[in-house]
């Protein structure tokens, strides 16, 4: 410490201990030592800040003065010790999020890309995996993060909004199906569909919206990848319906993007946490980068539809 945030240190305590001995106790300094240092403080400055008896120590008019500044001062160097300190815990940290495919082939791969560029030696590690095991995760408390859709309250959960994002029909450009935008669910009923697995979000969002027009669709194929259904698609071999966050980053050659309603079904993506613990520094700071790439790009996710 140096000397002058010493000399402002122990003026605060003697202020608050009305005591030089107390005061000097909680610096790790002797009652002569801080005599001497609160002195010599005293004889810089050109003025008394304490009347000293032999059972009392006052605050003089300018000590009274000084004492607000003397606070706000030791706070503001411990505010800005713990802002290094945690400066520091960010640059030395690693964090692994656990997310949707969808996210990570688009939103994350970009917001990864500019975190790395600001904390390059931050270790950050990306998994992909459906809604429910995401949920999973988390309570298991199995990673730092999850961004994803919230398919069940958990008690221990924390979910925080986003955006949102929409189911839309992908089909080959080539058939002669309905042209029409937006489509209904019923305009379905007997088209052959490629399905995602039934352990994804969207699979369950399908599910409720045949449940609601009371019908089913043709399940002709089943897929495990997003890349797999649009390729089928593109041969052919179907429709598909996806969300429109995953599909910037993939070539919508040869597809056609339609719009479904009765209902339109959006799903709400956000940040999944444990309630009861916080978030690293470094996970914290990830945070903020995917608010911010996401806030300068409010609709990359709409530009399937141009």
């Amino acid at each position: 410490m140096s000397d002058r945030l010493k000399q402002i240190k122990a003026f605060v305590r003697i202020s608050e201990t009305r005591n030089f001995t107390r005061a000097g106790d909680l610096m790790g300094l002797s009652q002569p030592a801080l005599s001497l240092l609160m002195s010599q403080f005293e004889e810089e400055l050109g003025l008394k800040l304490f009347h000293r008896t032999t059972r009392n120590v006052e605050l003089t008019n300018a000590g009274h003065e000084f004492m607000p500044n003397a606070i706000r001062i030791l706070q503001d160097v411990d505010n800005s010790l713990e802002s290094l300190r945690q400066t520091a815990a960010v640059l030395r940290g690693s964090i692994h999020v656990v997310a949707l495919p969808s996210l990570c082939s688009s939103l994350l791969a970009n917001c990864v890309m500019e975190f790395k560029r600001s904390f390059p030696e931050i270790n950050v590690k990306i998994e992909e995996m459906p809604a429910g095991p995401i949920v999973d995760y988390i309570v298991a408390g199995a990673c730092d993060l999850g961004i994803g859709v919230m398919i069940e309250e958990r008690e221990v959960v924390r979910f925080v909004p986003l955006f949102k994002d929409k189911l839309v029909l992908l089909r080959s450009d080539t058939s002669d199906f309905l042209k029409r935008s937006p489509l209904k669910w019923t305009d379905l009923k007997s088209e052959p569909m490629v399905f995602m697995s039934t352990a994804t979000s969207v699979r369950s969002m399908i599910n409720s919206a045949c449940l609601q027009n009371n019908m089913m669709l043709t399940n002709s194929f089943e897929v495990n990848f997003m890349s797999t259904a649009i390729s089928f698609v593109r041969s052919g071999l179907g429709m598909t319906i996806l969300p429109t966050t995953a599909l910037s980053d993939f070539s919508m050659e040869g597809i056609l993007v339609q719009e479904i309603e009765n209902p339109v079904l959006e799903r709400e993506i956000g940040l999944l946490q444990r309630s009861d613990r916080l978030l690293s520094p470094a996970a914290t700071q990830f945070v903020k980068s995917v608010r911010k790439f996401r806030s300068a790009n409010p609709t990359v996710d709409q530009n399937v539809f141009a």
